[in-house]
């Protein structure tokens, strides 16, 4: 018998800013299950929205910011649900699932509270409607002092969208505010860079949100009831708008998820052996993991989809590992191209 040398397996789920034209290009081109997966979902999600995510995050010839919110949120479930199939596929299986931002909805789908095709549904309608509701803006990543963020946020037009660290800072807001705001922390030494979002979550601009959630979520079965939780044998859904476990999802969760600041660095803390644990990062750009390893307390931290075409190797990687510390549950530990 294989002896589990850590005590649970962390799969991390996140949202917008993450993804870039090409987002697991190489993975779809050498998986064939892979593949399949997203060309599946990909016509599921174009009956939803009229237009093809695929399409858009593969084509050759790119102009302008990866940003159009519908398409890249669809395609950020399809590339992070087809990671989770293909590592479940490989005896990879999660004890706990963390979701931040859109990646709270995908939890749904990875854990099992949703249908896939569901999810895939509910999404394409909420960023659709996104426009009309919510005031264009940005979201901004800083690599700077806490301290130095905090006094260069003069304005109500900026929110601290997310602290990942002393070090690592989210901001939302208007966009000249946060123009504002990253010239005074460029002087400080700070390093800013402007995510391809087009519109201020977590920020107080959200908090409209909440009845259209609320409105939209209505014929979606997106989870299920705390009493219906208890039958239901899976991984645990933990989310980084609450920094806890959600055991139901509702149109004011729904809001929560992104509107509310991201917790991500409490809700890491908030895990049961959270230093020991092997997390692994579906978010494309690992964005999540570059946030876990700046809080520089826990040592197990992969990511697979980066801008840097690696992803196949990237996998097998974290097969390999997930072997070595005795948590693969069958399946294979490498990577075959044509698996």
């Amino acid at each position: 018998m294989v002896t589990r040398l850590i005590p649970h397996v962390v799969f991390l789920l996140g949202g917008q800013g993450s993804q870039y034209f090409g987002m697991a290009r190489s993975l779809y081109e050498k998986d064939a299950r892979f593949r399949a997966l997203q060309e599946e979902l990909d016509e599921i999600a174009t009956l939803a929205c009229g237009r093809s995510p695929l399409s858009y995050l593969h084509r050759s010839r790119i102009g302008g910011p990866c940003d159009d919110l519908e398409l890249t949120s669809l395609g950020l479930f399809m590339v992070e649900y087809g990671l989770a199939v293909r590592l479940r596929d490989h005896g990879l299986e999660p004890d706990i699932i963390v979701g931040a931002s859109l990646g709270e909805f995908i939890s749904l789908a990875v854990s099992g509270m949703a249908d896939p095709h569901m999810a895939l549904g509910f999404i394409a309608r909420f960023t659709r409607a996104i426009p009309s509701v919510l005031p264009a803006g940005g979201m901004t990543a800083v690599l700077g002092s806490l301290e130095a963020v905090t006094a260069a946020v003069k304005s109500d037009e900026v929110s601290l969208a997310s602290v990942n660290s002393d070090q690592h800072v989210v901001l939302s807001g208007k966009s000249s505010a946060l123009a504002d705001v990253s010239r005074r922390l460029a002087i400080s030494g700070a390093i800013c860079c402007e995510l391809p979002v087009r519109y201020p979550f977590h920020s107080s601009a959200c908090d409209s949100l909440d009845a259209l959630m609320r409105r939209l979520i209505d014929g979606y079965s997106l989870g299920f009831s705390a009493a219906d939780r208890v039958s239901v044998t899976g991984p645990e859904t933990w989310s980084s708008s609450i920094a806890g476990p959600r055991t139901s999802f509702s149109g004011t969760a729904a809001w929560e998820a992104i509107a509310r600041p991201i917790r991500f660095s409490e809700t890491i803390r908030a895990l049961p052996k959270y230093e020991s644990n092997l997390y692994v990062d579906l978010t494309p750009s690992g964005s999540l993991a570059a946030a876990l390893k700046s809080m520089r307390v826990v040592r197990a931290v992969h990511s697979i989809v980066t801008p840097f075409g690696r992803d196949p190797e990237m996998l097998s990687d974290v097969l390999r590992e997930a072997k070595e510390l005795g948590v693969l549950r069958g399946g294979r530990a490498e990577f075959d191209e044509e698996d």
